[in-house]
């Protein structure tokens, strides 16, 4: 998420310089091949070598967001190890 995004690399991702910026280090660090930020309720910022991509977010009415972001990560590593589309 934002804050430990900041924590990591000292930049708070608030808009796509600055996400693309804090994706960039944390990409070179860990040599991965998609970087994902959790940016809230703005979306989540997804960026790789083939991508570079603010994706929105939709409304619900949350009842509990307890574990909300192992159920994120859950359902976006199955949805990408079905498909190999990280979008």
């Amino acid at each position: 998420n934002e804050t430990e995004t900041e924590a990591l690399v000292g930049i708070l991702p608030k808009d796509d310089e600055t996400c693309i910026a804090a994706s960039k280090i944390l990409k070179e660090r860990s040599d991965c091949k998609y970087v994902v930020l959790k940016m809230g309720d703005k979306g989540s910022f997804i960026y790789g070598d083939d991508i570079c991509q603010m994706v929105p977010t939709f409304k619900v009415e949350a009842v509990d967001p307890t574990a909300a972001g192992d159920c994120f990560t859950g359902v976006l590593v199955k949805q990408y190890a079905e498909t190999k589309d990280i979008v």
